[in-house]
Order: structure tokens, then C-alpha cells, then sequence
């Protein structure tokens, strides 16, 4: 299954209200977000499957700030949380990125898969795409969380070899 229909699997999974509080709260642990376990014909515990599966997931509340990043996403850009999620975004893609955000804040998109490029806390880029859902509460969006895939680390030189830049290209 792509990022985007996992997210929205898991979502539907999820008692919003308890999940919602926890995770616009701020609390750390994701166990709080979806309680200890939810059905899928048999107790299934959804958040431990979302803290240690290995697709990265976040949640970014409504006012733009990453609130919860699993460890596979902790690994790709680093520790973000607390930060606005246009830090982590490439220049090039912060407007387009400002803007499907919005537009799900709005309720205009309900979900997209987008190529971006993300800038990890360490200045390495990676290009992904991004596959998000709105979350509510009642007729409110209170923030997105999303999962990447597709990852495509750029290229790095091989540091014993002294390539030409045509060879680089190649």
C-alpha cells in the first residue's frame, strides 16, 4: 500500500476527539494519540504500529508546527518537532508547501500525494513525496498528518574517488 492510503487506513482507525487532544497538546508520546488499541477485527495497537513502522510519519497542528514525527522520520530530517514545518522544506518548495497546507486547513483538499524536496536539521536534502490528510475534530481541520515515500536521496561523491564533473554526472 502507497503512504497516503496507510495514513487515511490508520486515520480511520483512530478515535479522533482522544487523539486529536493528545497530539494538539503537544504530548510526546504517541500512545496517547490513539489510546491503547483500536479495532481492525481484533485489538490492533495502533500506536505502537505507527511509532515503529518504517515509513516516516508526522502530524503538523494548524498553526503550522510539527507536533509528532516517528523514528523512520526522525531519521530522515532529524528532530524537528516544535519547529514550523516550512523549515524543513526546501526553498524552492515552501511556497507550494505553504500552500497545499493551507488549502487543507481550509478543507479545499482532502488529501495529495506532492513531490517535495526536504532539508534534514543537518542541511542534507531528499527528494520524497509527501502523501497527507486533514485531521478534524467535528467540522474543524486541526492539522495534517502525512507520510513520506519515494525517497530519493541525492547522490553523494564517493569520497576516495576523484571524479571530473562529467564523470559526476554520469
Amino acid at each position: 500500500a502507497r503512504g497516503g492510503e496507510l495514513a487515511r487506513g490508520v486515520l480511520r482507525q483512530v478515535e479522533q476527539p482522544q487523539a486529536v487532544d493528545a497530539l494538539v497538546g503537544g504530548h510526546v508520546g504517541l500512545a496517547q494519540l490513539v489510546g491503547e488499541a483500536a479495532p481492525i477485527g481484533r485489538q490492533v495497537r495502533v500506536a505502537h504500529a505507527l511509532e515503529h513502522i518504517n515509513i516516516p510519519s508526522y502530524f503538523i497542528d494548524q498553526a503550522g508546527v510539527i507536533r509528532w514525527v516517528n523514528p523512520a522520520a526522525r531519521l530522515l530530517v532529524g528532530d524537528v518537532e516544535g519547529l514550523q514545518f516550512t523549515s524543513v522544506v526546501a526553498p524552492e518548495d515552501n511556497r507550494r508547501a505553504r500552500e497545499l497546507f493551507a488549502r487543507r486547513l481550509l478543507g479545499n483538499l482532502d488529501s495529495s500525494d506532492t513531490p517535495v524536496v526536504l532539508v534534514s536539521d543537518k542541511g542534507g536534502r531528499v527528494s520524497v513525496e509527501v502523501s497527507s490528510v486533514p485531521l478534524t475534530r467535528g467540522d474543524h481541520v486541526i492539522g495534517v498528518f502525512g507520510q513520506v515515500s519515494d525517497v530519493l536521496e541525492e547522490p553523494q561523491p564517493h569520497p576516495e574517488l576523484h571524479l571530473t564533473p562529467r564523470q559526476s554526472e554520469i
